[in-house]
């Protein structure tokens, strides 16, 4: 298929500065970047160009440094909105927010608004057929030039799939056979999963516990957890086990608990300290538990790792066993669940695209895009190269 003739709009779009502590020098990160923005000479279509510093977070960011956030975007005025992630909440005043490779919309889960996204063009060619296997020849060859025509082809959305973004919990809480707790179909009945372990992160970063459920009251939604803790100045998992009741109640909610203290905590009031989180929908369809990061709770060092069985949680005898990598609870969406990048095609620790075009309709206007590099002019990393136009 020809290009079409586009007009490149090419803009530089900062984060502004919140505070005057550092953000990030790892991975190339910059520091207290400015806004700044540019206009190219008008040709002939409406496509525009956008360089997206995304630079806050990242290995050895700091959570609690207010410039540690997300840069968010309105796609109607071409502008980033200078919110701070609490403000962003109940703001409808953006659509779409980075923050390194992480890229959420303004709805759902992530935000107060309604916006959604879909993918337009999967860019199957990207990877071996019927597969999710990268092909590096393909990814290596791409550049920005050869893979306009894919944005160019995409002119509507019909017969797409929107979907908003969702909090996805890294503890598996479906009721499988990795998860805490299981469902039996033919009774209706929820019971505790005892072989299946997980190992926590406290919210703060420092303590550790690995557990699993030993019971469940399914009527009176009570689930106890047995927890071997690794308290902050302990150097592996302690030999004697604490127990702990989630008292939820008929009607369905949350408790936590925090293991520096083996005490039940009240989740808001103290929404920095907690660690696990168990929470059983009103309906009783849901159960999950959560960890103090990302999602729930206002630590945001909170992160968990498994599922594990018996045999496994005896080897992890601390938080430093080889292979322990946690992850924190996060916003899953449609740049989430199909990814624009893939990672270390060539061993050198680079993101590559994969040139994926998709939509985000924000309630009033839809808008395909396509992301074309994860770096800046001078190599900088999370400098996201965004290109857009109204559909």
């Amino acid at each position: 298929m020809p290009i079409q003739s586009f007009r490149l709009n090419r803009l530089v779009i900062l984060a502004p500065i919140i505070a005057s502590s550092m953000l990030l020098t790892a991975c190339g990160g910059s520091n207290n970047p400015v806004a700044t923005q540019t206009q190219a000479t008008p040709a002939v279509s409406d496509l525009t160009e956008i360089v997206v510093d995304a630079t806050a977070g990242g290995i050895g960011a700091v959570a609690t440094n207010p410039a540690n956030k997300h840069t968010y975007f309105n796609l109607d005025t071409g502008l980033v909105v200078g919110l701070t992630d609490t403000a962003a909440e109940t703001s409808v005043d953006w659509h779409m927010g980075f923050k390194r490779t992480g890229i959420i919309l303004n709805g759902g889960d992530s935000g107060s608004s309604n916006v959604t996204g879909a993918v337009a063009d999967k860019q199957d060619d990207f990877y071996d057929t019927g597969t999710t296997t990268p092909n590096p020849s393909v990814f290596l060859n791409a550049t920005p030039a050869i893979q306009l025509a894919d944005i160019a082809a995409v002119d509507e959305s019909t017969g797409l799939t929107f979907s908003a973004d969702e909090n996805v919990n890294q503890i598996t809480s479906d009721g499988g056979s990795e998860s805490w707790w299981l469902y039996n179909p033919a009774a209706r009945t929820i019971s505790a999963n005892l072989p299946v372990w997980n190992v926590i992160r406290s919210a703060n970063g420092d303590s550790f516990a690995k557990f699993n459920v030993t019971n469940i009251v399914q009527v009176s939604r009570d689930i106890t957890l047995e927890l071997f803790i690794q308290g902050v100045s302990d150097s592996a998992f302690s030999l004697t086990s604490v127990t702990w009741t989630a008292s939820i109640g008929a009607g369905g909610g949350t408790k936590c608990y925090d293991i520096d203290t083996t005490a039940e905590v009240d989740c808001t009031e103290k929404a920095s300290d907690w660690d696990v989180q168990v929470e059983v929908s009103a309906d009783g369809r849901s159960w999950t538990l959560w960890t103090n990061g990302g999602v729930r709770g206002t630590a945001r060092s909170g992160a968990s790792f498994g599922t594990l069985t018996e045999t496994q949680a005896d080897q992890f005898v601390a938080s430093s066993t080889p292979g322990l990598i946690f992850s924190a609870d996060a916003p899953s969406g449609v740049f989430k669940e199909s990814t624009w990048y893939e990672y270390n095609l060539q061993g050198d620790r680079k993101l590559w695209p994969n040139y994926r075009v998709y939509i985000v309709d924000t309630g009033t206007n839809k808008y395909k895009l396509q992301i074309t590099s994860y770096y800046g002019a001078s190599g900088t990393s999370a400098m996201i190269n965004l290109r857009y136009a109204k559909l």
